[in-house]
């Protein structure tokens, strides 16, 4: 059998025709073919709970950006979970369980204000309210329109307990470059399960 020569067409397509086939063989990893993995938004940053007005206010940042570091441009919601425990130190090694607390809509929420990219939602602690001496902690994931959920945020808590009834009868009277002020312990009754004053913010 003549082989064709090694600079004749047939050669070079032949030639051609074998490095195609090795290329094919030799790359990539054998086995079943892997779907790609969705893209999640990264966790939810500056998550703060502050205690106002006998309710916990959480406040945290709108994502902008994947775990991949890729633009978020399909955020849908927020999921907000909570844990109520006890403020006494962990002896066992026990954690409360995360609950969904509520869902958040990323554009035009109902139950949370939004001003610029700061989100502001108010837990009032349902109908029971909250109770004293309980910690109440809290977590935070974002959500895409494609259902995929982030990595969720750190863990943010407050230790709840009812504030004291306001002193009353404050009096002001000027002085000599001084400005005296006098007031009277509340009058009100303390709150069951609220502490007793232990002094007063001037």
């Amino acid at each position: 059998m003549r082989l064709p020569h090694p600079r004749s067409p047939a050669a070079r397509m032949l030639l051609g025709s074998a490095l195609l086939v090795a290329g094919l063989l030799g790359c990539g990893r054998r086995g079943a073919p892997v779907p790609p993995r969705p893209v999640a938004p990264a966790a939810v940053g500056a998550l703060r709970a502050d205690l106002l007005d006998s309710t916990i206010l959480l406040t945290w940042n709108r994502p902008t950006q994947n775990e991949d570091g890729s633009p978020l441009t399909d955020l849908l919601e927020f999921r907000l979970f909570r844990a109520v425990g006890s403020t006494a130190p962990r002896e066992t090694g026990g954690r409360p369980a995360f609950s969904l607390l509520a869902t958040v809509r990323a554009d035009q929420p109902e139950n949370a204000v939004l001003q610029g990219d700061r989100y502001a939602f108010r837990d009032d602690g349902g109908s029971g309210g909250f109770t004293p001496d309980l910690r109440y902690s809290y977590r935070l994931q974002a959500v895409n329109r494609r259902g995929v959920a982030g990595g969720q945020s750190a863990e943010v808590s407050v230790d709840f307990s009812l504030a004291p009834p306001p002193p009353v009868g404050l009096v002001a009277v000027a002085g000599d470059t001084v400005i005296s002020l006098t007031w009277r312990p509340p009058v009100a009754a303390v709150p069951p399960g609220a502490p007793s004053p232990r002094g007063y913010n001037i």
